[in-house]
């Protein structure tokens, strides 16, 4: 895990962990002041990666490809109900490519600010295992029972 130290600190300081795709994203995000990491192999994960962050607050931000939207369903899985929160964010703006797909620095590199990203983050409910989080034509499918808790 990348900078598995810083990691280790923020989740004793209980700080957010971002999880992204690639350490260009994460050291991006540490430039703002964010605690972030990244793993070697997209779409693989240790289960040694879940216990260093049991205790974590996890936020998620992936790349908009398909190996990026595989990567966010894999980190869902390993994931859900075993950190000690989740979040699934969908940085509105970012467009789907089949490959090399932008990611959370090309959000940042078209305006936005990490004070954005925190509201955001902010304003997210904890991911649950049946949400649709994006598609790529960016139709977002929901049950009547989610729609109606929006």
């Amino acid at each position: 895990m990348y900078r598995l130290d810083e990691v280790k600190t923020g989740i004793e300081k209980g700080k957010k962990i971002y999880l992204v795709e690639g350490e260009k994203d994460a050291d991006r995000l540490i430039r703002g002041g964010l605690v972030a990491t990244t793993t070697t192999d997209t779409l693989r994960w240790d289960p040694d990666h879940t216990e260093i962050l049991k205790a974590a607050d996890v936020v998620i931000l992936f790349d908009y490809d398909k190996a990026g939207f595989r990567r966010r369903d894999l980190l869902c899985r390993e994931l859900h109900g075993k950190v000690g929160r989740l979040r699934v964010i969908d940085l509105q703006g970012l467009e789907y490519q089949e490959s090399r797909g932008q990611d959370v620095s090309d959000w940042l590199a078209i305006g936005n600010t990490t004070a954005k990203l925190l509201e955001i983050v902010a304003s997210t409910p904890d991911y649950r295992p049946n949400q649709k989080i994006i598609q790529e034509k960016k139709i977002c499918v929901v049950t009547l029972e989610d729609f109606l808790k929006m």
